[in-house]
């Protein structure tokens, strides 16, 4: 089952996803959401880490020390969001 709930599991626009990150496509189609799964059960358990218009621009924000992201998990997004 799909959800049109951004921060739902089941979301239908996950670009890319590893380890507790995901990329996704908001529901308007403008933008690309770099989101990251919170600790326990939430009821929406992923939240927005940063929100990105150009999609040139994706890789660098995956890299920034600043996001947290370990490098696999970035490398592995990265590379499922070009497919």
């Amino acid at each position: 089952m799909t959800s049109h709930q951004e921060t739902s599991d089941a979301y239908e626009r996950v670009l890319a996803a590893s380890g507790g990150w995901r990329v996704i496509r908001c529901r308007d189609d403008i933008q690309f959401i770099i989101q990251k799964r919170r600790a326990g059960a939430a009821e929406w358990p992923w939240k927005a880490r940063a929100y990105i218009m150009n999609p040139t621009a994706l890789p660098t924000v995956l890299q920034r020390p600043s996001m947290g992201i370990p490098t696999e998990d970035s490398a592995s997004i990265i590379a499922g969001v070009a497919k």
